[in-house]
């Protein structure tokens, strides 16, 4: 049986700061340096908006070498948002935009060995 509402207790959600404590960042900032594919890693790959990479093919991210698993819609930059899974064991797959990778000129499929 329920309580009236005058008489439920009111909280905040689980997870929210409650009233009048300071809100903190709890993530490590990431340097933007760090979001950006250094192109001289792959001498002759072009950017991903200049051709568009497949799925089950090999990129070239601020991460390393990765397979892209699904090509999703467009960014704000225009090119096509990829997710992509790097080969580290235990990586999760993460999102990036076509224009801040590298693809091979002729598609090539990702090697995981």
């Amino acid at each position: 049986m329920r309580r009236p509402a005058q008489e439920r207790r009111l909280t905040a959600p689980v997870g929210t700061p409650a009233e009048g404590a300071a809100k903190r960042r709890t993530t490590p900032r990431v340097h933007n340096a760090a979001l950006y594919v250094d192109s001289d890693a792959r001498p002759g790959w072009i950017p991903g908006d200049e051709r568009t990479p497949s799925v089950g093919e090999e990129v070239y991210c601020a991460v390393g070498a990765g397979e892209v698993t699904a090509v999703r819609g467009r960014t704000s930059d225009g090119s096509r948002l990829l997710e992509i899974r790097v080969a580290t064991p235990g990586a999760a797959p993460f999102f990036a935009a076509a224009s801040n990778v590298l693809v091979a000129p002729e598609p090539t499929p990702f090697d995981r060995g």
